[in-house]
């Protein structure tokens, strides 16, 4: 209201928030767009795609997983792959409960 009155019909506060919704949606599609191509990058490193069962380690016990995600997440001095699925029971069946197991990798040069 008060940006009409100010300002007429330019309504320059308008434009901004309007330009902010827009940079906010762009924002999220590029997300999601960054999300994905993480998610095939770690796909066809892994080889494990959504469905595949796997194993692993989780606080001295086996860990076995319905593979829901994959994805990878990097920094200056590694990569951490995600896997994350639903956990089977101790009687084999899946259960319900989403449980993620996480592989690291470190560059040796940035350790040293």
């Amino acid at each position: 209201m008060v940006d009409r009155l100010w300002f007429g019909e330019e309504r320059p506060f308008q434009a901004a928030r309007d330009a902010f919704r827009h940079v906010e949606t762009e924002l999220e599609r590029w997300d999601t767009e960054l999300e994905a191509e993480r998610s095939a990058l770690a796909r066809s490193i892994l080889g494990i795609v959504p469905g595949d069962v796997v194993t692993s380690d989780s606080r001295g016990k086996l860990l076995r997983l319905s593979v829901t995600k994959v994805t990878l997440y990097s920094s200056g001095s590694g990569v951490s792959f995600m896997v994350s699925g639903i956990r089977f029971r101790k009687d084999g069946t899946l259960g319900k409960l989403q449980e993620p197991s996480n592989l690291s990798f470190t560059d040796e040069k940035q350790t040293q």
